[in-house]
């Protein structure tokens, strides 16, 4: 596969698979066996990245993924993202805030014969706690490394 074609791939996987919550999709796309980067207590394989899309669709059910940027190489696809959804159900243990949520992430994939055996991503996780209200900034903007 080309680079273009991974591209490819990685945008359908995306808008069908992420967006829509499509699972038949992560079926389609990923091998059985992906090592998925998994957050604590999830397998890390298809079925886990499944499980991952629905707890994230139970606490922000219109959550939504739109890649701002994308780099291709050989088998490798970088995305850089952004998500936004709203806080209206319980997120992993998270009871509802009602909050909006709008962050950033990047996400790294690696393919082979048209579909995803691996993908590790970074998100702006304490954007998201102090967006919920679950962690604040200091007042003064002196964080924990000094002047902001």
């Amino acid at each position: 596969m080309t680079p273009e074609q991974n591209k490819t791939i990685v945008r359908r996987l995306v808008e069908e698979a992420i967006n829509q919550a499509n699972l038949a999709v992560f079926d389609e796309l990923t091998v059985a066996d992906v090592d998925f980067d998994a957050p604590p207590g999830l397998p890390r394989n298809r079925e886990g990245w499944k499980q991952n899309r629905l707890l994230l669709q139970q606490g922000i059910p219109d959550a939504h993924w739109h890649i701002s940027e994308m780099l291709a190489e050989g088998d490798m696809v970088a995305c850089r993202f952004q998500f936004q959804g709203t806080h209206s159900g319980n997120l992993f243990g998270i009871p509802p805030t009602g909050q909006s949520i709008n962050i950033t992430g990047i996400s790294l994939l690696r393919l082979q014969d048209g579909r995803i055996i691996w993908q590790r991503i970074n998100n702006d996780d304490l954007g998201m706690m102090t967006q919920l209200g679950l962690f604040a900034l200091p007042e003064n903007g002196n964080g924990p490394m000094g002047n902001s």
